[in-house]
Formats: structure tokens, C-alpha cells, sequence
């Protein structure tokens, strides 16, 4: 009982604080995803820090990382010159240098950690905070997302508890259920359907497609995070939220919604 309290109150005030950055002006949403930057990015270098091959420091790790950030939203967000993205160029040149010049047999394993580590948590967040930047609506689509991917997290925990008898993919997650996955998917069409009859009655159709697809790939998401710390043997990537691990363990589902709900974006407002 307490640890569901305990789960329940950081929840909410997660909830609260993400919410209230997608409300207010750019600056707030510009900071939760720097600290999101920073701090995803330390919790996905300690899931490979015991290993020998990999060995570059979590500052250096998580300064690339946030530098590459900073340059993709600079044109936009800074109304600079888009040569600014060369940036990012230098700093793979420097990664590289850096790793090997190092007494290191396998340097790169390290580069392939960081370059992935990018792809899987910076690309997603700038994705995310293009949408919220270029977003002239009168519903921020990226609350939207934020919206289906807890409804899908939230509904496949209820479901799963309470009519899970069949596994969804047991070797990578055993507590998942193929009961608990369709429940979690029925329940954010349903949301995507409020949010667009109550909401944005002109784009039902734009939020129905994208609860489907959100749900779908929320679920790969978690999956996949799943398969990481199942190779590195830890149960959640940290305790910055009590009751519900690390970032990356909170933002797993999102980082995989965020690219396809980008190109959906792009693709439906284009044609129409």
C-alpha cells in the first residue's frame, strides 16, 4: 500500500511538472528537456559502465550529448543560420580522438554507446520539442502524445493485473501480457477519440491514427528498454522517480512514440 501511494504521489507531480513546462512559454520546456537530456543520458551510459570495452566519462558522455541537442534546436529556437547542425560534425571528430588515443582495445564499442545513445534519447526530445516550437494549435499536439502514452502505460498496468494470463514476449518481459498490451491500446484509441471529438473536432481522424500508432510503438518502446537492462541486469535505470525507476524507464515508450508521431505530423498536415 505505501509503495502504491509512494508511486502514485511521484506520479502525479511527474505528471504535474510535465505538463505545466508544455503549458507555459518555450523556456520551461527547453529546461525539463535538458535535464531530461542529461540525465537519461547518465542513466544509459551506467547500463554499459561495467563493461571493459566501453570508457568514456559520464560528464564528457552527457556534454556531447546535450552540445548535440543544443545545435538541432538552434535554428529554430535560436533563429541562427541552419550551418550551426555542422556542428555536430566536430563532435563525433572529437569522440573519436578522444577514444582512440586511450589505452583501449575495442574504442568503438564506446563511440557506438554514445552515437546510439543520441539516436535513442537526444533526436527523440528534439523531435519532441520541434513539434511543441512549430505547433500553432489550439491543443499542443505534443500533450496529445503525452496523453496516449500514459493512457497506454496506465491501462496495460490495469489490465495486465487483472485479466493477464497470457505473456506478450516473456524472455524480454515477463510481466507483460498480451491482455494488459490490448487493453493499454483500446484505451488510448478511446482517449485519442476524446481528445478529438471533445477537443479538435476538425482532426478526429488525425488522433484516432495517432493513438493507434503512439500505442503500438509505446509498447515496442518499453519492450526494447526491457531488453537493455535484462543485458545489463538491472531492474530500473534509477531512482530519480520514487516508484517508477530512471528516466529512461519513465520516457522509454515516448522516445520511441515521438519519431513516428513527428512523420505522421508532417505526412497528414501535408496532404491536408
Amino acid at each position: 500500500m505505501k509503495d502504491l501511494l509512494t508511486r502514485s504521489i511521484s506520479g502525479l507531480v511527474f505528471v504535474s511538472i510535465v505538463v505545466s513546462c508544455l503549458l507555459l512559454q518555450m523556456e520551461f520546456l527547453l529546461g525539463l528537456f535538458s535535464i531530461l537530456v542529461l540525465i537519461g543520458l547518465f542513466e544509459f551510459q551506467h547500463l554499459f559502465s561495467s563493461n571493459i570495452q566501453f570508457s568514456i566519462h559520464p560528464l564528457f558522455f552527457m556534454l556531447i550529448g546535450l552540445s548535440t541537442f543544443y545545435l538541432l534546436i538552434s535554428p529554430a529556437y535560436f533563429e541562427v543560420s541552419a550551418l550551426v547542425h555542422y556542428g555536430i560534425i566536430p563532435l563525433v571528430f572529437i569522440v573519436c580522438i578522444n577514444e582512440f588515443r586511450k589505452n583501449n582495445k575495442s574504442p568503438v564499442y564506446s563511440i557506438s554507446v554514445l552515437l546510439f545513445s543520441v539516436f535513442y534519447i537526444v533526436i527523440p526530445l528534439y523531435l519532441g520539442f520541434d513539434i511543441h516550437l512549430e505547433d500553432k494549435s489550439k491543443f499542443p499536439k505534443l500533450l496529445g502524445l503525452f496523453i496516449l502514452v500514459w493512457t497506454n502505460d496506465t491501462f496495460a498496468y490495469i489490465c495486465g493485473n487483472l485479466f493477464g494470463r497470457n505473456k506478450l514476449f516473456e524472455r524480454v518481459s515477463p510481466k507483460k501480457t498480451l491482455e494488459g498490451s490490448f487493453g493499454g491500446i483500446v484505451f488510448s484509441i478511446f482517449a485519442g477519440y476524446l481528445i478529438g471529438t471533445a477537443i479538435e473536432p476538425d482532426y478526429t481522424f488525425f488522433w484516432l491514427i495517432s493513438s493507434v500508432i503512439i500505442a503500438l510503438f509505446a509498447i515496442l518502446g518499453d519492450l526494447f528498454e526491457s531488453m537493455i537492462k535484462r543485458k545489463a541486469n538491472v531492474k530500473d535505470t534509477g531512482n530519480i522517480i520514487p516508484g517508477h525507476g530512471g528516466v529512461l524507464d519513465r520516457f522509454d515508450a515516448v522516445f520511441f512514440s515521438i519519431p513516428i508521431f513527428y512523420f505522421w505530423n508532417v505526412i497528414y498536415f501535408a496532404l491536408n
